[in-house]
C-alpha cells in the first residue's frame, strides 16, 4: 500500500510541476530545535514505559504470545493518554501508532526501504525524500540532510562500531547553523522532527546499553529508530498531499506524530525482552 501511495504521489508531482554541538546545548530555550527535541523525549519516555511493562510481565514468569504482543501495542497507545499534550494530539499519535503497526516487522521495512535497488541512490527511501523535495514540502538543504542521515543509517547497519550519535549531532549542528536562531516558516520543520527524534533516540540507547538485544551492540538499534521516523513521516506527508490534490499544505503535527510513532514502534523491536520473542510473534502476525 505504501509503495502504491508513493507511485501516485510521484505521478501527481510530475503533473503539477513540469563544528558539532551537544544535545544539551541544542535544547536551550532560544534554540529552534528545542520543540523538536521534545518529541524525542516523548519517544524515550515511551521506551522506558514499555520496558517497565515487559519487565513486570517477565517478573511474574509470564511468557509472551500473539495476544500479549497486541497488549503491548495497546499499552503504548494507553500511555499516550497520560501525556501532557492536547486531546487532538493524542488522537494523532494513537492513530499513527495504529497506522504503522507493520513497523514491528523491521526486517520487512528495511527490505522495502533499501533493498529495492543495488544502487542506494535509487532505493525507495531516497525516492521518498526526492519526492518531498519535488513537491516543495522540504527544501534542498533538508533533502541533502535527510540523504546524509540515510547514508548514516546504512553505515550503522553495516558497521556497528560507527558513532552514529556523534554523526546525528553533527547534522543537528548543521541544521541549526543553516536555519538560524528562529524558524518562522515551514522550511526546516520536516527534518527538524526527524533529527529531534533520532538524536534523542541515539542518546537513550547510549545511556541504556542493558536494554539492547543481547546479540547486538547498543548502536545498531539507532538506525532502526531513525528509519522508522523518516519512513513514517514521508508517507504521512505523501498521503496528505494526495488528499489535498497537491495543494502544498500539510498538517505538521500529523507529520510529527507519524514520525514519532514510526520511531517508537521500531525502537520497541530493539528492546532486549521484545527481541527475544519477536521472531516467533512476527511470523504469526505477518506469515
Amino acid at each position: 500500500m505504501e509503495r502504491v501511495l508513493l507511485y501516485i504521489f510521484i505521478a501527481m508531482t510530475l503533473i503539477t510541476q513540469a563544528s558539532c554541538t551537544t544535545e544539551s546545548e541544542l535544547i536551550s530555550s532560544n534554540d529552534p530545535l528545542a520543540e523538536y527535541l521534545a518529541f524525542g523525549n516523548i519517544h524515550n519516555s515511551m521506551l522506558e514505559k514499555t520496558q517497565e511493562a515487559i519487565e513486570a510481565r517477565s517478573t511474574k514468569g509470564e511468557e509472551f504470545n500473539l495476544e500479549d504482543w497486541k497488549e503491548l501495542h495497546k499499552l503504548q497507545k494507553e500511555q499516550v493518554q497520560y501525556m501532557d499534550i492536547s486531546d487532538s494530539q493524542k488522537v494523532l499519535f494513537t492513530n499513527a501508532l495504529d497506522s504503522h503497526f507493520e513497523y514491528y516487522n523491521i526486517d520487512n521495512i528495511w527490505e522495502k526501504s533499501y533493498s529495492s535497488s543495488s544502487d542506494n541512490n535509487k532505493c525507495e527511501i531516497i525516492s521518498l525524500i526526492n519526492s518531498l523535495h519535488a513537491s516543495s514540502i522540504i527544501d534542498s538543504f533538508e533533502r541533502d540532510l535527510l540523504k546524509k542521515l540515510s547514508e548514516y543509517i546504512i553505515r550503522q547497519k553495516n558497521e556497528p562500531q560507527f558513532a552514529i550519535l556523534l554523526a546525528i549531532e553533527g547534522l543537528a549542528a548543521q541544521w541549526r547553523n543553516h536555519y538560524g536562531i528562529q524558524l518562522i516558516t515551514k522550511k526546516g520543520k520536516f527534518s527538524a522532527y526527524i533529527i529531534g527524534i533520532s538524536l534523542s533516540s541515539a542518546q537513550w540507547w547510549e545511556e541504556n546499553p542493558e536494554s539492547a538485544a543481547p546479540q547486538t551492540r547498543v548502536a545498531p538499534w539507532v538506525y532502526i529508530d531513525a528509519l522508522g521516523a523518516i519512513r513514517s513521516a514521508c508517507y504521512s506527508a505523501i498521503q496528505q498531499q494526495i488528499s489535498s490534490q497537491m495543494s502544498g499544505n500539510v498538517d505538521w503535527e500529523q507529520i510529527a506524530y507519524s514520525a514519532l510513532a514510526g520511531a517508537v514502534i521500531s525502537s520497541t523491536t530493539g528492546l532486549k525482552q521484545v527481541a527475544a520473542i519477536a521472531a516467533t510473534i512476527l511470523s504469526e502476525i505477518f506469515g
